[in-house]
């Protein structure tokens, strides 16, 4: 048997076959010698069996817990970012749906430490495939590697068994904004079927609020998970997603992910812009330079 404790490995090597039968009768024969009788032994066994099991469920690690060594990575990785607002211009790597891509990830590390000018890297949601802490503590060994700070928001995938638990331990809340370079980014969770359509998910009242909260020489980015025209998006909110966007005179371009491949445009019936993120099983990502009133993308295959 083979059990995994958050530090170690056990192996628990089960008697069997000749072994067995030469420990079994050694233990009758002896218990008998000492006139106790099989009985007592049998419940002796069973005594130490019951010993054995609570013993090793004390120690055993379940891959669905939540207490990642990391905490609070949203906050650490903004106080890196903010430490260094160097120019007007924003440069960022966009890039979503890592799940189970480890090496293909790994890759992108490495070849996206060789752009010293950009400030962080934006990652669309999905660092996990299964809501699995282990995962997400794999992707986050991975990302640690980066020059550069990197920031998320929380995808369906990252919400699958206690994965809303472990993101939350790991990174913070589902949604929050901060101000860059005259840049205000809202990252919201826009996983409604994760919510069973609620009707809260995207917490349009809060959306509503960040924008207007915005001062004038602001603009805004928005970066979620699923875009609003996907059949993971609460159909009930589209309409009422894009109004709070169009109506705000602020929105520059949303960045998404989930759909794993590059696309921009506009999304329809609204004036809102957005680009799509690849998945880094593609093995691309793009290049997004933002500036007043206007923004550039690069794709770039690796």
């Amino acid at each position: 048997m083979l059990v995994r404790s958050k530090n170690r490995i056990l192996h628990l090597q089960p008697v069997q076959g000749q072994e067995f039968n030469r420990l079994n009768m050694t233990g009758l024969t002896n218990a008998s010698l000492n006139g106790r009788g099989p009985g007592k032994f049998y419940r002796l066994a069973a005594s130490l069996t019951f010993l054995i099991i609570f013993l090793v469920s004390c120690i055993e690690y379940h891959p669905y817990e939540a207490s990642p060594d990391e905490t609070n990575l949203t906050k650490i990785n903004l106080d890196r970012l903010l430490a260094n607002p160097d120019s007007d211009t924003l440069r960022f790597a966009l890039i979503g749906d890592t799940q189970r891509f480890y090496d293909e990830t790994d890759d992108f590390v490495d070849v996206i430490n060789g752009y010293p000018e950009l400030d962080m890297v934006i990652v669309s949601g999905d660092l996990s495939d299964f809501g699995i802490e282990y995962e997400f503590e794999l992707m986050h060994d991975l990302f640690a590697e980066l020059s550069m700070p990197y920031l998320t928001v929380i995808g369906n995938h990252d919400l699958v068994y206690n994965g809303k638990t472990v993101y939350e331990e790991m990174y913070g809340a589902l949604d929050y904004s901060f101000t860059f370079k005259g840049n205000k980014f809202i990252m919201i969770n826009t996983n409604s079927r994760e919510f069973g359509f609620n009707g809260r998910v995207p917490n349009i009242s809060w959306l509503r609020k960040e924008l207007s909260e915005m001062k004038d020489e602001e603009q805004a980015i928005i970066v979620s998970h699923v875009p609003p025209d996907a059949p993971d998006f609460d159909p009930d909110l589209v309409e009422p997603y894009l109004h709070t966007l169009d109506s705000s005179k602020k929105v520059l371009v949303t960045l998404n992910g989930h759909l794993h491949g590059f696309r921009e445009g506009k999304f329809p019936d609204s004036q809102v812009r957005y680009i799509n993120s690849y998945s880094t099983e593609k093995r691309s990502f793009v290049i997004v330079k933002i500036w007043d009133r206007g923004y550039d993308y690069q794709q770039i295959p690796y």
